[in-house]
């Protein structure tokens, strides 16, 4: 009970400011076109490994099978596949958060990052000390967002995570489950004062050096809004309970009283208690786990925090993939905006069609034509048939280039082919799907669609695309697929894809509704 150690914990989001950079909340690419919102930003992801041990079979690259590379944010590289861990079949690796901690919120409270498209399940365990476990269960692959209200109290704090693989996928080169990185999204910030500088020793009155301790921490937290702070006193087990219990309610009197010179709050808002020797978080069998338990903890709570509202969660966002190299270009997805598509719509796009050197955007009855060589849009939007006469006056939902002079929009259940030559619809239509595209998944429409320049076209719908033999005019074996074959696409649906340049394909999609 002689020395105490200070435990800063910050619950929540911090407002930003020059001096709060590195807890700025952040968007973080999922790996398959989405985004996860970490309130603290860079702070929130694991970073020690404890232990490692690989799966039988593991990876043949031996790049793939180092686990420090997964440490802090996300960064797998989908061009070069590079940054992320394989587990191998069976494997098993324990992180430790060491400048943060996992606590629980309203909502998600962790984001396992899992890249590849393959959907491996793991096994999650949580834990306070890295000996005693809580087991979550299994949690799925891609990308799994995890909350652990269920199994824990609302003020627990956890410092590490285990993952097990659970021997999905263990016959190809990359066995078991594929991870770039773990994140505590109900994160809580961890600072560490030197115990040697607060009290002398059996006194709770603070030394001066503690104070000037005191002063710098809270200028290094400080633009946090709204908030509530709790203050807990702890002692080791030397010492009767009753004086124990005296001397850590007093000495986190003493750190209230030093907060509220330096703060200059509001005293409500700050509570106090003294818990003794009762809530140890290591044993007390040595010396050094003894001053590891003597310590005050201080936790800052902010209330009703606004969360930011970013551009790629209210604004269509697109993504490039490579033809050739079969990968998506790796800064992305991105919004649309004047910087990406200069006035061109930010939202609600319907579909897009590149012909000859001009992009055409669907939205509702509406067309814009947007001139890649000149980087503009030509003009207002119009009518969609005063651009493509003869199509429905309320819009299309898909539209594909066929590379006769043939262009085929869809619409709910029927289709209109039109003439490039002419600059009309061809007579007799519309006509219904069904029975004319060579299967039932055709008969209520599609999302979207492309035409690969390679003898093949892509129709997507609804997380699902269908791969079209052009020539025979009829759709391949084995298909639908899921759109988890497509490394990093949408899993749920894809809104409208179109031609950018001979080798990139454009992939993009509408923000929910809702938002």
């Amino acid at each position: 009970m002689r020395n105490f150690i200070i435990i800063i914990l910050i619950f929540g989001s911090l407002a930003s400011s020059g001096q709060n950079q590195k807890y700025e909340s952040k968007l973080y690419h999922d790996g398959h076109g989405g985004f996860v919102y970490f309130p603290l930003g860079a702070i929130s992801f694991a970073d020690e490994v404890i232990s490692f041990t690989e799966g039988n079979p593991t990876a043949k690259d031996i790049k793939i099978r180092e686990p420090k590379i997964i440490l802090g944010e996300p960064d797998y590289n989908m061009e070069t596949f590079d940054n992320s861990l394989t587990l191998g079949c069976g494997g098993t690796i324990t992180f430790h958060f060491i400048d943060n901690a996992l606590v629980d919120q309203i909502g998600p409270d962790l984001s396992v990052f899992e890249i590849g498209s393959g959907i491996e399940p793991t096994t999650l365990s949580i834990s306070k000390d890295g000996i005693s476990w809580i087991d979550i269960g299994e949690i799925s692959g891609g990308r799994a967002d995890i909350d652990i209200s269920p199994f824990v109290n609302i003020s627990d704090i956890f410092y590490y995570v285990k993952l097990t693989d659970l021997k999905s996928s263990c016959n190809n080169d990359w066995p078991g489950s594929d991870i770039d990185a773990v994140g505590a999204i109900g994160s809580a910030i961890q600072i560490t004062l030197s115990n040697s500088v607060l009290f002398e020793f059996g006194k709770f009155d603070l030394k001066k050096e503690a104070s000037n301790e005191i002063k710098n921490l809270i200028t290094q937290i400080s633009g946090i809004d709204n908030y509530t702070i709790e203050i807990e006193g702890h002692t080791d087990s030397i010492g009767s309970d009753a004086a124990n219990n005296l001397l850590s309610l007093n000495r986190a009197n003493a750190v209230k009283k030093q907060f509220l010179i330096e703060e200059k709050i509001d005293s409500s808002k700050i509570t106090v208690k003294g818990y003794g020797e009762s809530v140890p978080i290591v044993n007390n069998s040595t010396e050094e786990n003894r001053q590891k338990n003597r310590r005050v903890n201080i936790i800052i709570i902010p209330k009703s925090v606004q969360r930011k509202t970013y551009e790629v969660e209210t604004n269509s966002i697109f993504m490039p993939y490579y033809k050739k190299e079969g990968v998506f270009k790796n800064v992305y997805p991105q919004a649309f905006n004047e910087k990406t598509f200069p006035r061109v719509w930010t939202t609600d796009i319907d579909e897009a069609l590149t012909l000859n050197n001009i992009i055409y955007f669907f939205k509702g009855g509406m067309c814009q034509a947007f001139n890649k060589k000149s980087n503009k849009v030509e003009g207002e939007p119009k009518k969609i048939n005063d651009f493509f006469p003869g199509l429905w006056e309320s819009g299309i939902e898909a539209v594909i280039n066929w590379g006769n002079g043939k262009l085929y929009f869809f619409k709910g259940s029927e289709y209109i082919r039109f003439d490039t030559n002419t600059n009309k619809a061809d007579t007799g239509y519309p006509k219904t799907m069904a029975g004319n595209w060579g299967s039932s998944w055709f008969d209520n429409g599609v999302d979207c669609a492309i035409n690969w320049g390679n003898g093949y076209a892509y129709f997507f719908k609804n997380g699902e695309y269908m791969k079209y033999n052009v020539s025979e005019d009829k759709p391949l074996n084995g298909y639908p697929l899921t759109n988890a074959a497509w490394e990093s696409l949408w899993l749920n649906k894809v809104d409208g894809v179109f031609d950018f340049a001979p080798n990139e394909v454009y992939f993009f999609k509408n923000p929910k509704k809702e938002k």
